[in-house]
């Protein structure tokens, strides 16, 4: 399926390497799930994510993230609030966590297909 480029993901994000995104579901304590969209770059030769680090010491993320919160009718919407904030942290943390699993994370060149 291909999604619609996201030109100010893509203008926020350093220039020079490949973006990635891809879309993460978090369940909330309702039972509700939440879609958010994540675009990102990783490589070797960007520095680390000292931001990432402070939310799990462990993740050695090289690159940016940005999270959008996706809205059953447009692409993406508002983050909406304290509680959306929390679940989109959970979504970037579940998300790489999941790549390292994968043994995906940290490959030079890897193209991710997301």
């Amino acid at each position: 399926m291909l999604w619609r480029r996201f030109p100010c993901a893509e203008a926020s994000l350093r220039t020079g390497f490949q973006v990635h995104d891809t879309i993460v579901t978090i369940q909330d304590v309702n039972g509700l799930c939440h879609d958010f969209l994540i675009c990102f770059l990783y490589s070797h030769d960007l520095p680390v994510n000292h931001a990432l680090m402070r939310l799990y010491p462990e993740i050695k993320w090289r690159g940016e993230l940005l999270v959008m919160r996706k809205s059953p009718r447009n692409s993406v919407t508002a983050m909406g609030g304290r509680v959306f904030v929390g679940l989109a942290e959970e979504a970037i943390i579940a998300y790489v966590i999941h790549l390292g699993r994968e043994n995906v994370l940290l490959i030079e060149g890897h193209s991710s297909g997301f």
